[in-house]
Formats: C-alpha cells, structure tokens, sequence
C-alpha cells in the first residue's frame, strides 16, 4: 500500500517538475530574445533637408563694400584726413561750411568747430585738417570737383556775378586799376587762365568774360570784355597758351580806349 502511494507521489511530483521547467524556458526565450533597438538616425550638419527648409527661404544680402580710397589725401602727411576717405566735394563742402560757421560763431569759436563735426559726424580735429588741408591746397582741391560757382576766387579783382550752363560761362568781375594800364589790361588774362587751369573752367566751351572799374568822375564803366573760345580754353589748360599772349587768341576783345594809349 505504501508503494503504491509512492509512486503516486513520485507522478505527482514528476508532473510538477515538468510544469515547471516550460514555465522557465518561457522566461527564457523572453530574455535571450534579441531586442531590436531604436534606429538612430544621424544627419550630415552639411547636408539640407527638404522638411527643415523654411517655405518662403530668403537669401542673405551680401555686405555693401567698402568704397575704395579714393587717395586724394596723403595717408603719411594727413593721416586723420586718409582716415575719411574724402572726395574733393567733400572736401570743400566742409571747408564752406566750417568758414560760414565760424562767421556765425564769431564769439564762440569752439561752437564753431563742434557744429561741423556734429553734422557731418566727424572729430573737431578732421574739421581743422580739412579746414587747414584745403586752404593750403585750394586751386587743386577746386579744380578736381565739380564745378561750383561759389568757389570760385578771383586772382584779381572782386567777382560781381557769374552765369553758367553746360557749355558756356558768363564772368562779371570789377578790377581796380593797376601801376600801369597795360597791368590794368593783364590782370584779366591772368585771373581767366587761372579760372582755367586752377578752378575747373576747363569744363567749358565757351567763356564770356568783362571787368568794370570805378571811373575818375566816380562812375563805373565796363574796361575790357573777351569771349575765349573752346580750342583756347584747352590751350590755356595744357598751359600751351599763357597769359601775356592771350590777346592773340581771344574773339571780341574790346578795351577801354583810354587803357590803350
């Protein structure tokens, strides 16, 4: 009888056991199941994509360059001066108005000097360099701007009034006689040349030019009156004609009879 319950339990437990171990290989087969990772997706940084590529794209505007130096000024000699990179307009725009300015500011000459430099956003000490660079360089400084009337300077007598368009100048000049009436007379071909080669009136076709003076009776009266012609204006430009022999060239010449004896 014992046996006999024996080897029911033994059954019973042979069952058991077996139970057990499918229970096992099931965890088993869980854990040495291979495990498919997450893709990791990489991305070449130099390469675009179509979905981060916004929906209106805009492109960048290149930098404005920067102007080229123009050299007028000498970078050793005036180094501050370089610094601005002027054109001759410039410069003379800022010699005007800083000698205006210094009118107004008579009594404040500081005033002066810091107004300039406010407009044109300058340092006071570039206003006194430009200032200084074209007083002592004026004739080249006018010459290679445009044409301005109120630059112009006579190197004799007093400007009364001046007319342009593009092709022809009208000059209105009252002189004051000289030692001699032949110097009275020559005054004129100096000051035209000069407008000429130092002033930028080679730009011309044609150039009226007459002079009055104040009579002995007190009266002004006209003393000589010119026309120069285009050919000549470029002659005097090419310093080919000088003035001493520009009555040679000169179309209407009319003088004061009396400045001829």
């Amino acid at each position: 009888m014992k046996s006999k319950y024996l080897n029911v339990f033994v059954m019973i437990m042979a069952v058991l056991m077996i139970g057990g171990m499918s229970g096992c290989s099931i965890v088993d087969e869980d854990k040495d199941k291979e495990i498919t990772p997450f893709p990791i997706i990489t991305k070449d940084v130099n390469q675009s994509s179509d979905n981060n590529k916004p929906s209106n794209p805009t492109s960048t505007p290149s930098p404005t360059p920067s102007p080229e130096p123009t050299g007028i000024v000498d970078e050793k000699e005036y180094p501050e001066l370089a610094e601005m990179n002027p054109s001759y307009d410039d410069l003379i725009e800022i010699y005007d108005d800083y000698k205006l300015t210094k009118m107004k500011y008579v009594t404040d000459p500081d005033k002066a000097l810091q107004t300039v430099a406010d407009k044109y956003k300058i340092s006071t000490k570039q206003v006194e360099m430009v200032y200084s660079y074209v007083y002592y360089n004026y004739s080249k400084v006018v010459s290679k701007g445009k044409f301005n009337p109120n630059w112009v300077r006579l190197k004799y007598g007093k400007l009364i009034s001046i007319n342009e368009d593009e092709a022809r100048v009208v000059i209105k000049a009252k002189i004051t006689p000289s030692f001699s009436n032949s110097s009275t007379i020559e005054q004129n071909y100096y000051t035209v040349c000069d407008l000429i080669t130092s002033q930028g009136f080679d730009i011309f076709n044609e150039i009226q030019y007459w002079a009055v003076a104040d009579m002995t009776n007190g009266s002004e009266s006209k003393v000589i009156s010119f026309t120069i012609s285009k050919k000549v204006i470029d002659q005097i430009a090419e310093e080919k004609v000088l003035p001493l022999y520009l009555a040679d060239y000169l179309d209407d010449l009319w003088i004061l009879p009396s400045l001829l004896k």
